[in-house]
């Protein structure tokens, strides 16, 4: 993984984030370099989780079929709060939060210990 967390097929880019370890067979990266956020795209997972230096949670990134990013689950600030909430990615455009489903909260609660 290289450049903004893609594979670059052929050419060598720098690594940008190392595997730290797994949740629920879900690589946790961690940026190097300065680097923090998760890749814009994957090599070949369909999930990336990042954590606070506490070693909670803080976003998992689900991507799509291509391996662009297509949700962000969360547990961070958002309206001065902390709270589990979601952002889609529409054409590659992070849109503005929203409320977790309760399919989603049911689904992937269990990345960040059962935040609602």
């Amino acid at each position: 993984m290289g450049g903004r967390g893609t594979f670059a097929s052929g050419n060598n880019v720098a690594y940008t984030y190392e595997t730290v370890g797994k949740i629920g067979g879900i690589k946790i990266l961690k940026g190097l370099g300065g680097k923090h956020g998760l890749p814009e795209e994957a090599h070949s997972s369909g999930a990336y989780v990042s954590l606070y230096p506490n070693g909670n949670t803080k976003q998992l990134r689900i991507y799509n079929s291509n391996l662009t990013a297509k949700t962000d689950i969360e547990y961070s600030v958002h309206q001065g709060k902390i709270s589990f909430h979601a952002h889609d990615y529409i054409n590659g455009v992070r849109q503005p939060a929203r409320s977790l489903t309760i399919a989603e909260i049911e689904k992937y609660g269990k990345y960040f210990g059962g935040a609602q």
